[in-house]
């Protein structure tokens, strides 16, 4: 029977480390993020308390590297790793250098029948940093240097260099609207306007929508030159990982369909009314998911679910357009069907760039720390400036 040992309870539950000896001799490393990691035959089983002693340590220090949701993309790119290396006959720890670059190589293939890559290029990279971050938890890191891995990364990564930072089409200011007209009525559809106007205005990534806090929103911001709008603090994002905030923010407009603050409010009066009269304290969540007859729960509203929400409010503004061609070529729906939350924030940069807007001004809008990026955002050609341009354009819209 396999000698087990299960450490102190992790200050992130579920990240806990189990080392064992398995029937077969070998020190196998169990947590929530990996699963089962069975280190080489040379690695001797009298090191074992040598091992556990450093997993104790590690698993207090590696759940601060990351979010959540960095550390979920891990977890399921390490078991396709490890479902691929079975199928081959392959150990995922080997640290053999043609396995990695084998798998690499998979990665990168195409579909046979439409010719299009299976995984985007910002997939593989999220792959291979999980595959370096179960070697470096494992004690056994990758060397990077390697000709044979740092050529072909390389090489994949030029390969995809034209096919944009995510495949989502971006949302114009003509189907947005028709998507605010398109909300359900009730609860259910003022959480959908205030959401999408957040996104959208707000240039957020759906993570970041999700972490809002009602004390996150400043519904009555005065800005230094007189205006006033919606400011939000972005207390962590994809690229901001330690945490260090960031604002966003969005000035008041006439035009009704496009007032955020007015959306916020109206969205929170309902939830407090549903709630029974408690109004959301300062630390709820600012989305919060709701129960079928439409009672506030305590939970944030989940990426997923924001997903949801943009994709159901597109289909129905394309069932509503769907004898009319030239209203589905206005609207950015013609032949087009990758929609998802990310398209509220690729058609936010991409108007801001429309409008006139430059490099340091979408940068700002998006909180993008490299103008590369940015400028990979935009499709068909402070933050508080992008929100400002593409809203005072409005009006003839």
């Amino acid at each position: 029977m396999a000698a087990t040992m299960t450490d102190a309870e992790d200050a992130v539950p579920g990240l806990a480390d189990t080392v064992v000896v398995n029937g077969a001799g070998r020190i196998e490393i169990h947590n929530a993020l990996y699963g089962a990691m069975v280190l080489p035959a040379n690695v001797a089983t009298d090191r074992l308390e040598e091992v556990r002693a450093l997993q104790r340590r590690r698993q207090d220090l590696v759940p601060l590297a990351f979010g959540a949701g960095t550390w979920k993309a891990y977890r399921s790119a390490w078991k396709t790793f490890t479902a691929w290396c079975a199928d081959l006959g392959y150990e995922p720890l080997c640290g053999d250098v043609e396995v990695l670059s084998q798998y690499l190589v998979h990665l990168e293939r195409r579909d046979p029948i439409t010719g299009r890559p299976v995984y985007k290029r910002s997939t593989i990279d999220v792959h291979w940093s999980a595959i370096s971050a179960a070697y470096e938890h494992a004690g056994r890191p990758i060397d990077t240097r390697d000709p044979r891995l740092s050529l072909l990364l390389k090489a994949i990564r030029r390969s995809k260099k034209n096919e944009g930072v995510d495949d989502a089409d971006p949302i114009n200011l003509a189907l947005l609207r028709a998507m605010l007209r398109a909300c359900p009525p009730g609860i259910m559809g003022l959480r959908a306007k205030a959401v999408i106007l957040t996104g959208y205005l707000g240039c957020m990534r759906r993570s970041e929508i999700e972490g809002l806090h009602v004390s996150d929103a400043d519904l009555h911001h005065e800005y230094e030159d007189g205006l006033y709008g919606v400011r939000f603090r972005i207390r962590s994002s994809k690229t901001d990982q330690e945490g260090k905030g960031s604002k966003a923010g969005v000035p008041d407009v006439d035009d009704p369909d496009l007032n955020l603050r007015a959306a916020l409010e109206t969205w929170l009066e309902a939830r407090t009314v549903m709630a029974g009269g408690r109004a959301p304290d300062g630390e709820d969540p600012l989305f919060c998911a709701l129960t079928k007859s439409g009672k506030p729960k305590p939970t944030p509203l989940t990426g997923h679910v924001i997903n949801t929400i943009v994709q159901d409010l597109v289909a129905e503004v394309r069932r509503r357009v769907f004898a009319d061609e030239a209203e589905q070529k206005r609207l950015g729906l013609f032949q087009k069907f990758d929609f998802s939350a990310h398209s509220l924030r690729a058609g936010m940069a991409t108007e801001v760039a429309k409008s006139g807007g430059d490099t340091t001004e979408l940068m700002q809008t998006g909180r993008w720390k490299s103008a590369q990026v940015a400028s990979r955002y935009v499709k068909d050609r402070d933050a508080f400036g992008g929100a400002a341009r593409v809203l005072g354009m409005v009006g003839g819209r």
